[in-house]
């Protein structure tokens, strides 16, 4: 398994014991704020009882970056049931995922 592969399914283990925290902050920032992107400090120590840091980056601020996959991702989900998060992993790169409660039913 490739070095990405690995880091890759670290991270989906991470988002699956994290879905809650993170579908409750998605669709609390998505009611204030309308479509975007939950962004998480994988480089920051967790903060005990609440996890790593992250904060809502807007669809207005992720369409500066230019990244066109997280873009597509931000103007595609279904905020119904689907959310993106973006994995900041500081020098190590960044890795974002499009995410849906049917992946994670009964997770949390």
């Amino acid at each position: 398994m490739s070095y990405l592969s690995q880091q890759r399914a670290g991270d989906r283990v991470w988002l699956r014991d994290n879905f809650e925290v993170l579908w409750n902050a998605a669709r609390r920032s998505y009611k204030k704020s309308g479509r975007g992107a939950v962004v998480v400090l994988a480089t920051e120590q967790p903060v005990p009882g609440k996890g790593n840091p992250m904060y809502w980056l807007t669809a207005a601020q992720v369409e500066k970056s230019g990244d066109a996959d997280v873009i597509r991702m931000v103007n595609k989900y279904d905020p119904r049931k689907e959310f993106v998060v973006i994995v900041d992993k500081g020098v190590e790169g960044v890795s974002t995922y499009q995410l849906g409660i049917e992946q994670f039913r009964g997770v949390g």
